[in-house]
């Protein structure tokens, strides 16, 4: 999952750490930048971490895939790790990378009592894999 996160109950590991971009509509001024700083969005630098789930709470989507939607037809614009926006290409939403934008934290988490050696060979895996994409490597929380 992506920071911030309710770490009760939780033991989590930073995994990745990655630029955000803006999901536009393909229509939008700024859609055929090549970077735009959260200034030309409208966005305060407190409103980042927290720009998607309240966009998806104030539109009552329930998934990403129904938020895109509705930055598509231009009802809103938003702000997601750059390795979502990759996962979700659509003809009516332009990516932008925004220059000022704090990167996202990708973690990995797990009950907080647990012990496992198969939790621990998770967690380096999940390393591994974020690397092998081209994501930068965050240190471990224990490191």
């Amino acid at each position: 999952m992506f920071a911030p996160y309710d770490p009760g109950g939780i033991d989590a590991d930073v995994v990745a750490v990655e630029p955000r971009v803006a999901a536009l509509p393909a229509d939008h001024a700024l859609a055929g930048a090549s970077r735009v700083r959260l200034a030309d969005l409208g966005i305060g630098l407190e409103e980042v971490d927290e720009r998607a789930e309240r966009d998806i709470g104030e539109h009552g989507v329930q998934d990403l895939a129904q938020l895109l939607a509705l930055v598509g037809l231009g009802a809103t614009m938003t702000l997601l790790p750059r390795s979502v926006a990759a996962r979700y290409p659509r003809q009516a939403v332009a990516y932008v990378r925004v220059e000022d934008c704090p990167p996202a934290s990708l973690v990995i988490v797990w009950p907080e009592r647990s012990r496992s050696r198969a939790v621990a060979a998770l967690v380096r895996a999940a390393v591994a894999v974020a690397e092998s994409r081209g994501m930068v490597a965050a240190v471990e929380a224990s490191g």
